[in-house]
């Protein structure tokens, strides 16, 4: 279908020797739409974002795209000092021959870049001088030279402060209506609620859940992915909602009941 990006199946991975990383995660990645992954430490998201990049390969399933695919990283630090010019510049090696220099075109789309995030007045700065959600809008910048109609980033608002954080959230959105497919990963809930077309929630010892954003982040499937209470509530502020996500004071005892009836209730599942 053309409005799939990137369509998965069946799809699982593990280390030789070891237990699987994930598997049977079925889902499809649309033009337009932002596609969160959520789940504790250590369940896999990062993997399964290497496998959509074929920088791991799959122990089972298929993943079909015939994407130029942009990578934001968690962090970022050259060995050279870079200026954020070269660095956004970067982006355009694929498209060059073997040996060939950047020609116009290249810097003209490495200045666009940099200039629709405002980055444009850094543009002779070491990129290591910068700040966090300065480096971060760089490497978003990076991507977007690259003319990627497929942006993938890992925990983008990790390291941000407050605005920060809700900047690269707008421009996500502001990517996805140019129909770029955006995959993002995060331990914010709130932030997946907030902008998410699609969520992928993963959790120890079940399958991976794929499904719109309200229905998959409920408070009883966070606190069993989490390990912990949460309650995912609304404010209203201006005539709008915004969802939020709350740690309760609840003992260990209690939240390991909450999971243990939630999947009683209704077992958890993959795509459908």
């Amino acid at each position: 279908m053309p409005d799939i990006a990137i369509n998965v199946r069946r799809a699982g991975f593990s280390y030789p020797g070891q237990s699987p990383v994930f598997t049977e995660i079925s889902c499809d990645i649309r033009y337009g739409e932002i596609f969160a992954i959520l789940g504790p430490n250590g369940q896999g998201k990062t993997s399964f974002m290497k496998t959509l990049m074929r920088l791991l390969p799959l122990s089972q399933g298929v993943i079909e795209h015939d994407e130029i695919i942009g990578f934001v990283p968690q962090s970022f630090a050259p060995a050279f000092s870079y200026s954020v010019f070269d660095i956004v510049l970067m982006g355009r090696a694929m498209h060059l021959p073997w040996l060939q220099a950047p020609g116009r075109r290249d810097r003209d789309q490495a200045w666009a870049a940099l200039s629709a995030l405002g980055l444009a007045p850094v543009s002779d700065r070491p990129f290591n001088s910068l700040s966090g959600g300065q480096k971060q809008l760089a490497l978003i910048a990076r991507a977007i030279a690259m003319e990627c109609r497929v942006l993938m980033l890992d925990e983008p608002m990790s390291a941000l402060d407050l605005g920060n954080q809700n900047r690269i959230l707008r421009l996500i959105r502001e990517l996805a209506k140019q129909q770029i497919a955006v995959v993002f990963s995060t331990h914010q809930p709130a932030h997946a609620l907030g902008i998410a077309d699609q969520v992928m929630l993963m959790a120890p010892g079940a399958a991976a859940m794929v499904g719109k954003a309200e229905q998959v982040l409920t408070s009883d499937r966070l606190t069993t992915a989490y390990g912990t209470a949460l309650a995912v509530e609304t404010v209203m502020h201006g005539g709008h909602a915004y969802p939020v996500v709350i740690a309760l004071e609840t003992d260990a005892e209690d939240a390991a009941g909450i999971a243990e009836a939630d999947r009683q209730k209704e077992p958890w599942h993959g795509y459908e």
